[in-house]
C-alpha cells in the first residue's frame, strides 16, 4: 500500500462532490422557493375566504335585524295581510339564506401530499453523502 495520495484524483473527487452538493442545494432552494410561493398563495386564499365570510355574516345580521323590525311593525298594526306577506317573505328569505350557506360552505381541503421520495433521499444525501463504491 502506498501512503501517497494522488492529489489530482483527490481534487477531482472533491470537486465532483462539491458539484453534486451544489446541484442538490440548488434543487433544495427551488423546492423552498416553490413552497414559499404556495404558502403565500394559500394565505391569500384564506384571507379572501375570511373576508367573504365576514361580509356574508354582516349581511345575514343586517337581514335578521330588518326582519325583526318589520315583524314588530306588522304585529303592532295587527294587519293580517301584512303579517301573511311578511311570513311568506320570511320563508323565501330563509330558503335563500340556507341555499347561500350551503353553496358557500367550503369542503375540507385535501390532505397534503407527501414529498417525493427522491427529494428526501437527495436531502439526506446532501447532508450525509453515500460512500463511493470502492472507496
Amino acid at each position: 500500500m502506498s501512503k501517497w495520495i494522488d492529489i489530482p484524483d483527490a481534487v477531482a473527487a472533491l470537486l465532483e462532490g462539491q458539484r453534486r452538493l451544489i446541484r442538490k442545494l440548488d434543487r433544495l432552494e427551488t423546492t423552498l422557493a416553490n413552497l414559499e410561493t404556495n404558502m403565500a398563495s394559500a394565505m391569500e386564499r384564506i384571507r379572501a375566504t375570511v373576508e367573504a365570510d365576514r361580509s356574508v355574516t354582516e349581511s345575514a345580521v343586517k337581514l335578521l335585524n330588518e326582519l325583526s323590525v318589520r315583524l314588530r311593525e306588522a304585529v303592532s298594526t295587527q294587519d293580517i295581510q301584512q303579517i301573511e306577506a311578511f311570513a311568506t317573505e320570511l320563508e323565501n328569505n330563509t330558503k335563500k339564506l340556507a341555499d347561500a350557506v350551503a353553496a358557500n360552505t367550503p369542503t375540507l381541503p385535501a390532505a397534503p401530499t407527501e414529498p417525493e421520495p427522491d427529494a428526501d433521499a437527495d436531502l439526506a444525501e446532501a447532508i450525509e453523502p453515500k460512500p463511493q463504491a470502492g472507496g
